[in-house]
Parts: structure tokens; C-alpha cells; sequence
């Protein structure tokens, strides 16, 4: 059951991430960690957009995340 929360507030998340709305990307997030703990794909989301919001991305950003160090 809490699967399928889980995976509606991911999909929220993303939908955020993807449009650079960095806050509501993180309570979508958030939601998802609160019905499965162990989602350590929302959490690894949630750290980078706190990243982005630090360090915003250009305008033709295209949702990719670039790593810079190994």
C-alpha cells in the first residue's frame, strides 16, 4: 500500500525537479520518504535539489544532472 503513495509523490517530485520548482520538488520528495524510509532515491533528490538551489542551473537547463567530481 504504501508503495503506491510512494511512487505518485516521486512522480510529483520529479515533475518538480524537472521545472526547476526546487521547494515543491522536496515536499513531493519528503512525501515519499514518509511512506517508504528506505527510498533512498528520493533522498538522493532531495540532496540535489538543495544543491540546485544553491548553485541554480542555466535557463536551457534540460534536467540532467552533470557530475564534476568522481
Amino acid at each position: 500500500p504504501n508503495l503506491s503513495k510512494m511512487l505518485r509523490s516521486f512522480n510529483d517530485g520529479l515533475r518538480e525537479y524537472r521545472a526547476t520548482h526546487w521547494d515543491t520538488a522536496i515536499e513531493a520528495f519528503q512525501a515519499a520518504l514518509q511512506s517508504t524510509p528506505t527510498d533512498r532515491l528520493s533522498q538522493l533528490y532531495i540532496e540535489r535539489c538543495e544543491a540546485l538551489k544553491k548553485d541554480p542551473p542555466a535557463d536551457d537547463w534540460d534536467g540532467v544532472w552533470v557530475f564534476t567530481s568522481k
